[in-house]
């Protein structure tokens, strides 16, 4: 299965306020697996045919609604 390594500090930035442990703790309710985390990157496995959750930006936006940041259509 294909990896995206997310970078930790890029997790700060779209997530203010939250703790990686509150963030990563929620990445299997988008249906993926956290491969690795160390102390600079946390390396998420996903399904190949889930295209949008090939970069992080992708991720994120699908973690935005589980975690009830932004919720909706996008503008």
């Amino acid at each position: 299965m294909p990896v995206v390594n997310f970078a930790l500090k890029r997790l700060n930035t779209f997530f203010p306020g939250l703790t990686v442990e509150q963030v990563t703790t929620s990445l299997p309710y988008i249906g993926v697996d956290i491969e690795g985390l160390d102390d600079e990157t946390v390396r998420i496995e996903y399904n190949p045919n889930r295209p949008d959750f090939s970069s992080e930006y992708g991720i994120a936006r699908a973690l935005r609604g589980i975690l009830e940041k932004e919720t909706g259509i996008p503008n």
